[in-house]
């Protein structure tokens, strides 16, 4: 396992920078979530804060309940799930699943992704994705 820095923000200000290993999940009430370039986590998840996966960087399933997810070019997360908050993916992101019920999902050129699941959000889609 390699370590890595995690960088956990509120209100625009950073908190605290904690070193952990790739098997650590990170479970968050109101922070935000961000994970650095070729950086690898566990599973993600927050009630209220975003979630950002720099480029390249990989992670097990991402949760948030009203916070926006945001994964950069070549980031790589297993399924994302969000009540009310947004997906933006970049170029040529992967996931598995993809699950929001009025959230908006924005996937990039060369996205690869599982089922995307929506009931009342917008689905855009890169013309070069991917789609199982």
């Amino acid at each position: 396992m390699h370590p890595f820095s995690i960088g956990v923000l509120a209100a625009a200000l950073a908190l605290a920078t904690a070193p952990a290993t790739a098997s650590e999940d990170i479970g968050r009430i109101s922070d935000n979530i961000a994970i650095t370039v070729n950086q690898t986590a566990g599973a993600l998840s927050t009630v209220s804060g975003d979630i950002h996966l720099q480029a390249k960087a990989h992670s097990g399933s991402l949760t948030t309940v009203s916070g926006d997810v945001r994964l950069d070019d070549g980031a790589v997360a297993g399924n994302v799930t969000t009540v009310s908050g947004d997906l933006d993916g970049g170029l040529g992101v992967q996931s598995q699943d993809v699950e929001t019920v009025s959230g908006d999902v924005e996937l990039g050129h060369q996205a690869r992704t599982g089922a995307i699941t929506t009931v009342s959000g917008e689905v855009r889609v890169g013309t070069d994705s991917h789609l199982a």
